[in-house]
């Protein structure tokens, strides 16, 4: 509540670090999926990474939670890997397996974008650690968090 609800307790911290609604990134995997077009075409164009978007790599030949999130795991290189708090937090693409038992869903098929923190529904499932996927779409209980570097 108020600025106790902030990561360094006052109100310079970053606010609601354990989840109330799902938060959008910029960050997707680029699968050909016509969700990307429909609602990124503004940012997810780039079959690489950019400074303003993070593009995820795939299993193309078995596109899946578990297989995109072992893709990405096997191509750690100064692009890919460490640093964006999925492979230090989280041992697998599909179930509650990031710590603090959070959720952890890596994009795939259907859902190329990637979303941070969980909604309230998910309850202890839901905090710092959570990913999950989507199509794009807005969705009430859905926002996103600006990030200034």
């Amino acid at each position: 509540t108020g600025v106790k609800g902030s990561s360094t307790g006052n109100i310079t911290g970053v606010y609601d670090l354990n989840g109330c609604l799902w938060e959008y990134t910029a960050g997707y995997i680029k699968n050909g999926n016509a969700s990307l077009s429909t609602y990124g075409a503004s940012f997810a164009t780039a079959t690489t990474s950019t400074k303003y978007a993070t593009v995820y790599p795939y299993n193309s030949s078995t596109d899946s939670n578990t297989n995109n999130y072992t893709q990405y795991s096997s191509s750690k290189t100064s692009t890919y890997g460490f640093g964006d708090a999925i492979l230090e937090t989280s041992n697998s693409g599909s179930g509650s397996t990031s710590w603090n038992s959070d959720c952890s869903y890596f994009p795939n098929t259907s859902c190329p974008f990637f979303l941070r923190a969980g909604d309230w529904s998910y309850t202890t499932n839901a905090g710092e650690f959570s990913f999950y996927y989507l199509s794009g779409n807005a969705i009430l209980s859905y926002g996103f968090r600006v990030v200034l570097v």
